[in-house]
């Protein structure tokens, strides 16, 4: 049976140049296409005739190629498609069996007028969370006259013949002109409160060709919008601020948590406000400590007194991008800075000067917002003594400018971020020999994912001691570093209980198992594109991205140090397959095996393995579908005992990357 591949432009695509060349392939694997039977229509025009490409058809790249199961046909008109063109294309076609082929499809041509590209909100859409309104237009072909750009927000006028109109903008509202496309972002003074709104807009391009249209959306706010161009935020999940303090064993730093801030505005970034105090009470009362960006979720604190308990507050606080430039602040790691303290005015300052002179600018970023008083202002350069206001950047976010002697407090202004009042505490300790990552005293931490049990501290075998060499050594005559009796173990008298149960499960494994590779699925961090407000739940085993996890990478191999090969061991238990056929359902395999491996590491549901047979070749990947964890001694624990499903070779995770050996 011939079938049509491979179309271009594809059916029923949009916005294609008029200049544009059709191309598409014909094939038939049981049969062969007859080559003089071919023909095809071009809005009603013969392209091709009895196999053979027609004059007006027949431009630079046209061709008819053959290859093994049928034609690749490329068609270049010689003259363009109109613009806000329909083109039809008619194919036909015939096999050596005498049975034809007829298929049709369209393809749209760039529409003469302008186009609104992308817009947020879009048509229909419901805000919930604060955001400036972007709108996006374009005309590759004549250009856009920015002078004819209206746009109306509920019959009242923000843009009128390419003006803003000041008396409802706030003052991030911009019209970006790039000649072949416009970018307007519009930022209401009055914030949109719940309701339905209705956007008016009309442009033309610089012939004259007119876009008329609109678009609706409703706003639909949980939460009381305030009326501030920094929007109230907050963190991912259930664990809103610092989660976690370790202490490092060496006396004077600790090592900070905190969770992952929300960015819920239209081109905004986030950041966190971390504070510190000796004090409980006195935690969230002055200025923050260090200012994090959005994608670090550790940093070490340093330069602290050995034995004195520290308490530790975060909170979240998002702008608008480029709002702040860190790049004069004081940086202590990568993606971690000092908050800089309060400095003071030096001289007069009148309502509406533009110079704020001040005893030092150091640790303050190059471009932020500061706040005398009870006035913001926005500050877009600054040097050692001296803040340069912007244009418009007195008074800003409806405060009133004021009048300021010489000795004001000036501080960066930061007052916009979330209220939570998570607070916890630790201490630096010294800590001979193996830390652990967390301390005796430390508060706060809650595990819940067995994950302590990563942090043992396991020397396993050193094939010396009083125990015997590896039994599948020596029955395969190989020397191994020989055995005795008494001595040391490790340095210890005696030996650890817990690692001797655990070296002789090591060494069981290491007889009847079988090296896997193990891909972690990740839970948190950066989300995936295919998640939006719309949509908060990841696609399932469609998203090339995330596979399904909803965070980017989707999965994280596992590397383990105690093998060259980086694999963990897995015993794979005798498990039935069975091969299922309903009787309105398709021919199904089942086989969802039962596994054990070592405590180490913790193995979570929906984790992945990778199997191999005995020449390399990969088997089949597992998912973990569920986990059970054997008690074994002094609240540890031994074995994991895995149940898997084997997933189908269709499935996108078998598209993971991975590395076989390190």
């Amino acid at each position: 049976m011939i079938q049509i591949s491979e179309q271009f432009p594809p059916e029923g695509a949009k916005d294609v140049s008029p200049s544009t060349m059709i191309e598409f392939r014909l094939s038939d694997s049981l049969s062969t296409i007859i080559d003089g039977s071919i023909i095809v229509l071009v809005n009603g025009n013969f392209a091709v005739k009895d196999g053979l490409i027609q004059d007006g058809y027949d431009g630079i790249g046209a061709s008819i190629t053959p290859d093994i199961n049928g034609f690749l046909i490329s068609i270049s008109p010689e003259y363009p498609f109109e613009l806000s063109d329909n083109v039809l294309v008619k194919v036909q076609a015939k096999n050596d069996d005498g049975k034809f082929f007829n298929h049709e499809y369209s393809f749209h041509t760039t529409k003469q007028e302008p186009q609104l590209i992308y817009s947020s909100p879009k048509n229909n859409d419901i805000v919930s969370l604060p955001q400036i309104i972007y709108m996006h237009f374009e005309d590759s072909i004549d250009g856009i006259n920015s002078n004819t750009i209206n746009i109306d927000i509920n019959q009242v006028s923000y843009v009128v013949d390419g003006q803003i109109q000041t008396n409802v903008n706030g003052f991030l509202t911009e019209i970006i002109d790039n000649s072949n496309d416009v970018v307007i972002k519009i930022d209401p003074k009055n914030n949109l409160q719940n309701g339905e709104y209705k956007i008016d807009y009309s442009i033309e391009d610089t012939l004259g060709n007119l876009l008329v249209s609109d678009l609706s959306f409703k706003v639909m706010m949980s939460e009381v919008v305030l009326p501030d161009f920094f929007p109230q935020t907050g963190f991912v999940g259930f664990y809103q601020g610092v989660f976690g303090v370790a202490d490092n064993g060496d006396g004077e730093s600790l090592t900070v948590s905190v969770s992952q801030p929300i960015s819920r505005s239209y081109k905004s970034e986030s950041f966190v406000l971390v504070y510190q105090a000796d004090n409980h009470n006195e935690v969230f009362d002055g200025n923050p400590k260090y200012m994090l960006r959005h994608d670090i979720r550790n940093f070490l604190v340093p330069e602290l007194e050995p034995g004195k308990q520290i308490y530790f507050g975060a909170r979240a606080m998002e702008v608008y991008k480029d709002s702040i430039d860190t790049s004069g602040m004081q940086e202590i790691e990568e993606g971690a800075w000092v908050f800089p303290g309060d400095t003071y005015t030096t001289s007069f300052l009148s309502s509406d000067d533009l110079v704020v002179p001040v005893s030092s600018t150091f640790g303050f970023p190059s471009v932020g917002f500061l706040k005398i008083g009870s006035e913001v202002l926005k500050y877009s350069s600054k040097d050692d003594e001296n803040f340069y206001i912007s244009t418009n950047g007195r008074g800003v976010s409806d405060t009133t400018p004021g009048i300021y002697f010489e000795d004001e407090q000036v501080s960066l202004f930061t007052s916009c971020q979330d209220d939570n009042k998570i607070i916890i505490a630790c201490t630096p300790t010294y800590s001979d020999g193996y830390s652990s990552g967390r301390a005796l005293d430390e508060v706060g931490v809650n595990v819940t994912d067995y994950t302590d049990n990563d942090r043992t501290f396991f020397q396993g075998f050193d094939y010396c001691g009083y125990h015997h060499a590896l039994p599948f050594r020596t029955l395969n005559g190989k020397d191994d570093c020989g055995s005795y009796l008494g001595g040391e173990y490790n340095g210890f008298k005696g030996f650890n209980l817990y690692d001797q149960m655990l070296n002789n499960e090591e060494a069981l494994l290491e007889n009847v198992g079988e090296p896997v590779i193990l891909l972690k699925r990740i839970w948190n961090g950066e989300k995936c594109s295919c998640m939006n407000l719309r949509k908060i739940s990841p696609r399932q085993r469609t998203c090339g991205e995330c596979y399904g996890t909803g965070f980017a990478g989707g999965y994280q191999q596992f590397s383990n140090t105690r093998r060259q090969d980086r694999r963990i061991m897995v015993k794979m238990q005798d498990s039935a397959e069975d091969l299922k056929h309903g009787e309105k359902e398709h021919l199904t395999q089942e086989f969802e095996p039962q596994a054990w491996t070592l405590a180490l590491p913790s193995i979570r549901d929906r984790d992945l393995i990778i199997r191999f047979d005995f020449t390399e070749n990969r088997e089949f990947i597992y998912e973990v579908l569920d986990v059970s964890r054997e008690k074994m001694i002094f609240r540890k624990y031994g074995r994991q005992n895995l149940r898997l499903k084997r997933l189908d070779v269709t499935d996108i995770v078998y598209s993971i990357p991975y590395t076989r050996n390190f």
